[in-house]
């Protein structure tokens, strides 16, 4: 009788255990989940405040812009995109220039160009060099901005960038 008492207690265990187990199962799922959407949330959250920037932008309110794209760059700063900061960083430049704020943009720029200078060339990087050649040509450096110009193009070309090389021309003819 004692043999069938441990064997129905060793079940009975076993019950416990695996309905334990099945709860616990059961509840941390939701949490799992909800780590899983927060570790999305920075960029997702990044990515909207980029695009309600640029709508701002295009309907004519570089500051409204500029107060999205430096939310977003904090965004993409917690989700550590690097792309992303300097993308947000390139659309703050585009709206401080348009607010007439060339030395600011210019300061901007150069921070953004000496980081991406151990980065591989890309169509960023060299969007990023059109843009401080063209600061730098507003401003009334014409030489530095010939320099930055056609290392952009040279950039440009190196990645196959049509786009980029074109902007780089233009803006050429317009420094020479």
């Amino acid at each position: 009788m004692l043999n069938k008492m441990d064997r129905l207690t060793q079940k009975i265990c076993r019950l416990l255990v695996y309905s334990f187990l099945g709860m616990l199962l059961v509840f941390s799922l939701p949490m799992v989940t909800a780590i899983a959407q927060q570790s999305t949330v920075p960029l997702e959250r990044a990515q909207r405040l980029n695009q309600q920037g640029q709508k701002q932008f295009e309907q004519g309110n570089p500051q409204a812009a500029l107060e999205q794209w430096q939310q977003a760059e904090r965004f993409y700063r917690k989700d550590n995109n690097q792309t992303g900061i300097i993308g947000a960083q390139l659309n703050q430049a585009k709206a401080l220039q348009a607010l007439g704020f060339y030395r600011h943009a210019r300061t901007l720029l150069d921070k953004i160009v000496t980081i991406q200078q151990q980065q591989p060339n890309s169509t960023l990087k060299a969007s990023s060099l059109l843009m401080l050649g063209n600061i730098l040509r507003l401003v009334g450096e014409d030489k530095p901005a010939e320099q930055v110009l056609v290392a952009s193009l040279s950039i440009a070309q190196q990645v196959n960038s049509l786009p980029d090389i074109q902007a780089a021309y233009l803006h050429l003819g317009i420094v020479n």
